[in-house]
């Protein structure tokens, strides 16, 4: 006996009518609901100048450094420059740990740390994004790129 499906692909198709169905978690991310889940899923969308400014570093091995992995995706696919994924797909992986980023500043290697609110607000405070964050704040002065709060992590800039 087969049970015909009924369900939608959670990413194409229309809704499912089922309303526990992860279709509509997924639409409603789609329209930035909640904020951190759809930076998450789809990443968060860059804002011009932000990529001007990575596109235009230089003397570094990374750009930048973001969290989670799909807003780092799409800030160095828009910015042409290689963008350190902090905290892997959802920020939640530790990595890098928290010295070995320090070290990879003290280097020079990182011209930028782009801070996403959204994202850090749904990690433990214990986790190396967190850690990280905490860590660049205390220590570089924050400013504002487009809609986004990036610190210099190099000395000329």
């Amino acid at each position: 006996m087969t049970i015909p499906f009924s369900g939608s692909n959670p990413v194409s198709g229309r809704l499912t009518t089922n309303p526990a169905g992860i279709s509509h978690l997924l639409h409603a991310m789609q329209n930035n609901n909640p904020a951190w889940a759809h930076d998450i899923a789809y990443g968060r969308s860059p804002d011009q100048q932000l990529v001007e400014t990575l596109a235009n570093s230089h003397g570094c091995t990374w750009a930048a450094a973001s969290y989670a992995g799909q807003s780092a995706a799409r800030l160095q696919i828009e910015s042409g420059r290689p963008i350190m994924p902090i905290g892997g797909f959802a920020g939640s992986d530790a990595f890098p740990a928290p010295e070995d980023f320090k070290t990879k500043v003290a280097a020079g290697e990182i011209c930028y740390f782009v801070a996403q609110e959204a994202t850090l607000g749904v990690q433990p405070s214990g986790s190396a994004v967190a850690s990280i964050a905490k860590w660049v704040a205390d220590n570089y002065s924050a400013r504002t790129i487009g809609n986004t709060t990036v610190y210099s992590l190099i000395a000329q800039d």
